[in-house]
């Protein structure tokens, strides 16, 4: 039963690195194709990253009681919201690549 799930567990792993390595291939073929395409599913992937930690930081604060922590899920939370006005008034936006 041990080498069953080892084994199901070497292929899991082997299915996330085969999906994460064609993502970053198709990232990475975007960057040199448009690169404003790239800058701008970064900045998403960024920005929502930031609000779910956010998120996550301030609906955990009654389990944890630590305040550390709440301040951390709202600094990043600010940071995703001025990553999020960057994304919507950067110049190359209006003016192509610059």
């Amino acid at each position: 039963m041990l080498n069953k799930q080892k084994a199901l567990n070497n292929k899991s792993l082997l299915y996330s690195i085969v999906i994460f390595s064609f993502f970053l291939g198709i990232l990475i073929y975007i960057s040199f194709k448009n690169f404003l395409f790239f800058q701008v599913i970064s900045n998403i992937f960024a920005t929502t990253t930031g609000v779910s930690m956010a998120v996550i930081a301030l609906n955990t604060y009654e389990i944890s009681q630590e305040q550390y922590f709440t301040f951390l899920g709202l600094a990043y939370g600010f940071v995703a919201l001025f990553d999020g006005l960057h994304i919507l008034t950067h110049p190359c936006n209006y003016y192509g690549r610059s």
